[in-house]
């Protein structure tokens, strides 16, 4: 009987972390979207990879940017409308961080209608899978993402871009 509840015990413990690694994945995912909507630049860059800012030549400038691009967009009568994810993916272990990827959905307004780009957010955990950062894997192919990311594993599946869809309001 003793060894039936240490059993029953481990098996509920591991759902368990793995309900929470999917619950922090989605938190932070969520705030990384809703900072892009509310044009919180800073917010935006904290939630995404260390390496992204290195890539952008430090977080400030990665701040700056984003918003040049999003002003730039908006200047055009295009603006961030709604975010959506998908189902998250399997936990991947590497090195001394978690990979993980969830589809993702970017919503964009422009006069006479909108129009949505489905991706891939890349999520990767430092901290065992408490709190994440992204990259958007968008439109880059595997190999320019190993080159930031040596140790992304094998057998994490990364979608291409799907394709844009145009709708007229």
């Amino acid at each position: 009987m003793r060894r039936y509840m240490i059993l029953l015990m481990l098996c509920f413990a591991s759902s368990y972390s793995y309900a929470q690694d999917t619950i922090a994945i989605k938190r932070d995912a969520l705030k990384l979207m809703n900072a892009l909507k509310q044009s919180d630049y800073a917010t935006f860059a904290d939630y995404t990879h260390p390496n992204v800012h290195n890539i952008m030549g430090g977080k400030e400038k990665m701040i700056e940017a984003t918003k040049s691009a999003m002003d730039q967009a908006a200047s055009k009568g295009m603006n961030f409308r709604a975010a959506t994810l998908g189902a998250v993916g399997k936990f991947i272990p590497s090195g001394n961080e978690i990979y993980c990827t969830i589809p993702d959905t970017i919503v964009m307004n422009y006069e006479g209608g909108y129009a949505d780009v489905p991706s891939t957010l890349l999520g990767i955990s430092a901290d065992q899978g408490k709190n994440w950062t992204f990259i958007s894997t968008g439109t880059y192919p595997r190999e320019t993402i190993i080159k930031f990311f040596p140790n992304l594993p094998k057998d994490i599946v990364i979608a291409p871009q799907g394709r844009i869809r145009v709708h007229k309001d």
